[in-house]
């Protein structure tokens, strides 16, 4: 059961965005390490918003068909997504800045001829 629930109206048709459970995340993370290592990947799906991809924002909003929203209309389904589970935005946040600080840093030994 979720422990937090929230609704937001678009265009006449309610979603219902719930907190996720630690599986759910646990799930989503492990799909995102599987497209890393060669997974199947949508660019849109994982390109359009920076903060979250749209599959992670159809768990939460328990949305089916997101292909008929515009992004605006997603914009605003994410904000109710991020006041619902923020542990879930700032946690990715943290790990996003990690991953890209572990980036710099192979990209400056990389090029640093001095550790060849």
């Amino acid at each position: 059961m979720h422990a937090h629930t929230s609704t937001v109206e678009i265009e006449g048709k309610t979603f219902t965005i719930t907190e996720l459970t630690l599986g759910e995340i646990r799930s989503l993370f492990k799909r995102m390490t599987e497209l890393e290592a060669g997974g199947s990947f949508d660019v849109v799906d994982f390109g359009l918003f920076p903060e979250i991809d749209l599959v992670t924002v159809g768990r939460m909003a328990n949305i089916e068909d997101m292909d008929v929203l515009t992004p605006s209309q997603l914009k605003v389904v994410i904000e109710k997504c991020r006041q619902v589970n923020p542990d879930f935005f700032r946690m990715r946040d943290r790990l996003m800045t990690a991953g890209r600080q572990i980036q710099e840093a192979r990209a400056t030994t990389w090029s640093d001829p001095s550790h060849c």
